[in-house]
Formats: structure tokens, sequence, C-alpha cells
């Protein structure tokens, strides 16, 4: 709300993922960059697991995820 009166924005209003977070951070998904989305969305949260994982930490992260998946 701005003034009393639902603010529509650019298309994006009101999504808290792309506010920017940091300036010149992450490139995010939209094409920005430091929105929260970069650090805090999905994809980023499970590309950084699967870093984690690459450097020998253990989880079941993406054996749940996958059968998750299969499920529907």
């Amino acid at each position: 709300m701005l003034d009393g009166k639902p603010w529509e924005g650019l298309g994006a209003a009101g999504e808290i993922g792309h506010i920017v977070v940091e300036l010149d951070g992450a490139r995010c998904t939209c094409g920005r960059r430091g929105c929260m989305e970069a650090y805090a969305g999905r994809s980023a949260m499970e590309a950084h697991a699967a870093k984690l994982v690459e450097k020998g930490r253990k989880t079941d992260l993406f054996k749940l995820m996958k059968e998750r998946n299969a499920r529907g």
C-alpha cells in the first residue's frame, strides 16, 4: 500500500524475493543483482547445498527431493 492505495509497481510489487539486499550482489533469475531470491530462493539454496555436497558434506536433501518428485 502506498498513500492508502494498492501499489502495483512494475509487475513485481510486493514480491519480497526481488527486494535488493546486497548492491551489486549475486545475479538473480530476474536479471538483477542482489535480490533476496538470489540468496534465499529455492534455486540458490539448492545450488549452495550441491556445492557443499561436492566438498564432502553429507545430506539426504537430494534423495528426499527425488522421492518427493517421484510421488508427484
